[in-house]
């Protein structure tokens, strides 16, 4: 695949900085609500967060089996 995205360490390092960022906002945002509020916040973040993984998953599928069209077998190990 010509198109392949490449990540560096520099990529990794602004999406864990940009969730820490994410992480924190929420938390401070949490603190001042009831308990019962908290709750169903994090009840519905847990689900975004599982429908994100099933996206991903549905998108990393389609690369594999993208893949072994192309190879004719196995997807590439690392």
């Amino acid at each position: 695949m010509s198109d392949e995205e490449t990540f560096t360490s520099e990529d990794l390092r602004k999406d864990v900085e940009t969730i820490d960022k994410i992480t924190k906002d929420w938390r401070q945002k949490m603190e001042y609500l009831p308990a019962d509020q908290q709750f169903a916040m994090f009840r519905r973040a847990v689900r975004h967060i599982e429908k994100g993984m099933d996206l991903v998953e549905k998108i990393m599928s389609k690369f594999i089996t993208d893949d072994e069209n192309e190879t004719g077998g196995e997807p590439d190990q690392p």
